[in-house]
């Protein structure tokens, strides 16, 4: 490991036995010598050395002023001063500034070694310090993003008390006012393109956070995040009410426009870190009033999974096994999930039969039959009218891909 040195001293004769006495160092190379505060200024830019060598007076300036005005600058070089006896109330000065060392002229070549052991060490721990802070830098700059997401998680939830958010916000360089405003979306699958769709949750939520992301961006800086299994949070400063309300909707037409979802979406504005819990904790209250009937639909996309063999299955079996009449079963359906019972019934048929396909034992009206349908020619109505092919057609693909 080698280090880079620059000597400033006026006195041209101590300068050259300071160089002298460093060039006996393997590790040391001295990269630059000044006979003035100006042609040190240009070195200090030039160089970037790892430590200075200076005497505390130089023509023109004080190594104190000069000190006082670059050590911000570069506060990565080790200072050692070169002063002569008497200088004390100087020297007192310097260590203020945070001066690592210095040494009194004349200088001897013993004072001159211990010295240097010193400096060495306080180099070495300064070279292996920055590479552990460049590594943990570059380490936060690759992974922030999910640092981000993460502490969005456990502060929205209530994890962290005042002092930690603050904290966090700090290290993760997170720039949100006091006031700011949290906006709450969550997709639901209509299953309009559920059959043979490519799409799945991760990727939906990607897409969603990439159209939101555009839509909101005059709010930014924006801090998002997927909380749980499916809600989208964004937070970030208030806008106007009529803004954000705009922004809402064209989020909603997009979303819903692109992608195979329906979404429902709230915001409120909240006031104090502390409080952001509280806010989002309403926002879960309004999406949970929307969706009181979330228990119902459950229970019936389990009874249809397991009963959608039997051809008989009807509205009326899941309302009597919901205890529902079959009207208010069919329209909290309708709402929940997007499409009718009977539409929801006939995906998910159509979706199993095309499991089966991969089965080459199985003929076609073994398949209909599996799926709920007592003919072929009407299981195969069925599937043209959705698929657009046949089911004979669209088994061959399936064994063509399957080649390639």
């Amino acid at each position: 490991m080698s280090y880079k040195v620059i000597v400033a001293d006026d006195d041209v004769v101590i300068r050259r036995a300071l160089i002298a006495l460093l060039k006996q160092q393997e590790s040391i190379e001295v990269v630059a010598e000044c006979g003035s505060f100006e042609q040190l200024k240009d070195s200090l830019k030039e160089e970037k050395p790892d430590a200075l060598f200076i005497d505390i007076n130089m023509n023109g300036m004080s190594g104190i002023e000069f000190l006082e005005q670059y050590k911000q600058e570069f506060p990565q070089v080790s200072v050692v001063i070169v002063s002569a006896i008497g200088d004390t109330n100087t020297l007192i000065r310097a260590l203020r500034l945070g001066v690592d060392d210095y040494i009194l002229k004349p200088v001897t070549d013993a004072e001159f070694q211990k010295l240097l052991t010193r400096l060495l060490k306080r180099l070495q721990k300064k070279k292996v310090e920055q590479r552990y802070l460049n590594q943990t830098k570059d380490l936060l700059r690759k992974n922030r993003k999910y640092l981000i997401s993460e502490f969005m998680n456990n502060w929205l939830t209530g994890h962290y008390k005042e002092d930690e958010i603050a904290d966090k916000m700090n290290y993760l360089f997170i720039d949100i006012p006091k006031k700011y405003q949290i906006v709450m979306l969550t997709l639901m699958t209509d299953m309009k393109e559920d059959i043979d769709s490519q799409w799945d949750t991760d990727l939906l939520y990607y897409a969603a956070e990439n159209i939101t992301s555009e839509i909101f961006a005059d709010l930014g800086p924006l801090y998002i995040s997927r909380i749980g299994d499916e809600s989208l949070v964004i937070v970030s400063k208030c806008g106007a009410t009529l803004q954000v309300e705009d922004m809402i909707e064209k989020a909603r037409d997009t979303i819903e426009k692109y992608l195979p979802v329906r979404m429902s979406i709230f915001y409120k504005e909240g006031e104090g870190y502390d409080k952001a819990a509280e806010v989002y904790d309403l926002l879960l209250k309004e999406e949970s009033r929307l969706h009181k009937c979330s228990a119902i639909v459950k229970d019936i996309r389990a009874y249809i999974e397991k009963n959608f063999r039997r051809e008989e299955l009807s509205l009326i079996d899941a309302a009597e096994y919901v205890n529902l009449s079959p009207q208010h079963l069919s329209r909290i359906f309708k709402k929940e999930i997007g499409i009718t019972f009977v539409d929801y019934l006939t995906r998910l048929r159509i979706k199993k039969a095309i499991d089966l396909f991969e089965q080459d034992d199985l003929k076609m009206y073994e398949i209909a039959e599996r799926v709920g349908y007592s003919t072929q020619h009407y299981f195969s109505s069925v599937f043209k009218k959705m698929m657009g092919i046949s089911p004979a057609e669209y088994r061959r693909n399936i064994k063509s891909k399957k080649k390639k």
